[in-house]
């Protein structure tokens, strides 16, 4: 149900976005123990920037945000995901859908 002068949840989109954070964290810490020292902090740098922006996604999504939620799934696409990639175009995809496609009329 759509109340006046609040936005929709969309909460496909927010329980994607705290799964990609979840799964951006655990990948982001178990690579910088292995990776060269020469490129860790920038790696690790990167894996923050995603985790945030997955994060920032979710709450978008949360308040109705459709837009913001979809620029912050496509900002969670610059974190390193190493032999995950398949979550890097998950949130492409995702992110994609959320900034074309319009919202259905009653429905959002």
């Amino acid at each position: 149900r759509v109340m006046k002068g609040r936005k929709p949840r969309i909460r496909w989109a927010r329980n994607a976005a705290v799964c990609l954070a979840a799964a951006l964290f655990a990948i982001t810490i178990t690579s910088a123990k292995h990776d060269n020292n020469d490129a860790r902090p920038y790696l690790v740098t990167l894996g923050v920037v995603g985790i945030g922006s997955a994060l920032a996604a979710a709450y978008a999504a949360e308040t109705g945000r459709r837009r913001l939620a979809g620029f912050g799934l496509l900002g969670a696409a610059l974190s390193p995901t190493f032999f995950a990639w398949p979550l890097t175009l998950v949130s492409i995809a995702a992110g994609t859908i959320l900034l074309t496609l319009r919202p259905v009329r009653g429905r959002q």
